[in-house]
């Protein structure tokens, strides 16, 4: 029986009435069953964004002041690290350039 049959019959899906390629599971080979799939799994998606969206306006209003404060630790931390590792490769690429220039120097 055809995908069309089986599922107008309500009984999608039921692998003893419906032709499937062979290898393909029934949630592949029926429409319904994989629109069905899809939209659960969507659901869950979108309930998950929910508690994550009201979980983080909780947490900010309980722990803000702290997490701004711990950011700007972060940041300043973050910012010395940084200005330290350019600072790093300046001094590389200078100590580069002058044994290059030595080096060049050397060969006349």
């Amino acid at each position: 029986m055809k995908n069309e049959e089986c599922c107008d019959q309500g009984t999608c899906c039921d692998t003893e009435k419906q032709e499937c390629p062979s290898g393909i599971g029934k949630e592949d080979c029926c429409p319904v069953e994989k629109a069905k799939d899809l939209w659960l799994g969507s659901f869950y998606a979108a309930m998950k964004e929910a508690q994550a969206d009201i979980l983080k306006e909780k947490i900010k209003k309980a722990w803000g002041a702290n997490m701004d404060k711990a950011a700007d630790a972060v940041l300043e931390a973050a910012g010395i690290c940084w200005s330290t590792t350019l600072a790093q490769a300046e001094a590389k690429q200078k100590l580069s350039e002058a044994l290059a220039k030595i080096y060049r120097e050397g060969k006349k």
